[in-house]
């Protein structure tokens, strides 16, 4: 089999959809059993030898320079605007037309929602329906996108992938689409199951960690539900607000003006710190330093902070709604995300049972204890095949 994908959502900063995209990406050109592999994005068409390069240097996980952040204010203020994401998609489309007939033979994976105009057999993945459920968590650009393109990838893929059963759930309720529906989640990667002190040590030291902190991990946008959870821990008695301030690590996203003033208030107090962006390299060790991760969003298509904080062995408290629970299994609390009295009261619960701490981190290793990417790559392959034979 030979595999075509494309590739534009491997843009530093990553957030989620990226480094879905990169670790299976990893295990495909791995794959013994996979013929070729190419990409196609920004850059043009990719061959094997000249992604593999590319796929490693975003793994190496680098810090991302002056011009990646540039490039990633650039991107986003580009993105709330639609005309100009419309001139991009007929552009990229266009080019890759010219250079299509080189595909001849190959099965199509697309990572990133929006389908090129491929005519081959096909699998694209559709990470959620937050455009449908919660509009107004989104910039309007991205929903006219949305509304706009996704139904053309349902009328264009031979299969879709989901990457857990509640999106799969909301997919049928919403689009009702008439192709086969395949699971193929998001793995945890072994390092963070194997967090040495060393690393711990040194992820402590660059970012001048306090002994005992709690953590939220997401970027900056109404979805993540991070202004209630600022007002939830500022409820907290002072003693748990001093003893174990509050971590935002995350990219900058949009309409975060309130969340900024919450952010300024308490970290004049000391009770917070904004990382930004944290070097991936460091996540796991930035897990396994954490007394607890929060993660209160909204929606979520799956919640891989969830999955990797457990795989380190942090306590977790999350949200009661959409794919989290199916997540986090029995191995978190989980909260009504509008609920602030709720959260803050898991936090309390957290914070100050050392049994409970013990008893979640234990749960948490054995709920993601089998989440390995080449099982979940094998998943792809095996929906790839199937679109194969299919057409």
């Amino acid at each position: 089999m030979k595999v075509f994908v494309s590739i534009n959502v491997l843009k530093p900063p990553m957030t989620g959809i990226g480094r879905y995209t990169l670790h299976l990406l990893e295990e495909l050109l791995a794959d013994p059993l996979i013929e070729d592999v190419k990409g196609f994005g920004d850059e043009g068409f990719l061959e094997r030898e000249a992604l593999r390069q590319k796929v490693s240097a975003l793994g190496q996980a680098l810090p991302p320079t002056s011009m990646h952040r540039g490039l990633g204010k650039l991107r986003r203020w580009l993105g709330h605007r639609p005309w100009l994401r419309r001139l991009y998609r007929h552009r990229l489309n266009s080019r890759f037309l010219q250079g299509k007939a080189q595909l001849e033979g190959y099965v199509y994976w697309e990572p990133g929602y929006y389908m090129l105009p491929f005519d081959g057999p096909s699998v694209a993945t559709l990470y959620d329906l937050s455009h449908v459920r919660h509009p107004e968590l989104h910039p309007p650009a991205r929903i006219e996108e949305m509304r706009r393109l996704i139904p053309d990838t349902l009328a264009r893929a031979t299969r879709i992938i989901t990457i857990s059963d509640f999106t799969r759930r909301e997919l049928l309720d919403e689009l009702r689409p008439t192709q086969p529906i395949d699971l193929v989640s998001p793995g945890v990667s072994r390092s963070y199951a194997e967090v040495s002190v060393a690393q711990r040590e040194a992820c402590r030291q660059a970012y001048d960690l306090p002994e005992h902190f709690t953590l939220s991990v997401a970027t900056l946008e109404p979805r993540k539900n991070l202004a209630e959870l600022l007002r939830a821990f500022a409820s907290l008695p002072e003693s748990l607000r001093q003893g174990f301030p509050l971590i935002l690590a995350g990219a900058p996203g949009w309409d975060s003006a309130e969340l900024q003033q919450l952010i300024e208030q308490l970290s004049a107090a000391h009770e917070l710190r904004y990382l930004g962006y944290v070097d991936q390299r460091h996540m796991p060790a930035l897990y396994a330093n954490a007394t607890v991760l929060v993660y209160p969003s909204l929606y979520e298509g799956y919640g891989m902070p969830v999955a990797e904080a457990m795989a380190t062995g942090c306590p977790v408290i999350t949200s009661n709604v959409s794919s989290m629970p199916e997540v986090a299994g029995d191995a978190a609390l989980l909260v009504a995300p509008r609920d602030r009295s709720a959260i803050a009261q898991a936090l309390r619960q957290v914070l100050e049972s050392s049994e409970l701490r013990s008893r979640l981190s234990a749960a948490g290793r054995s709920q993601t204890a089998d989440m390995h990417w080449t099982a979940r790559a094998a998943a792809l392959r095996a929906s790839l095949l199937a679109a194969q034979k299919m057409s």
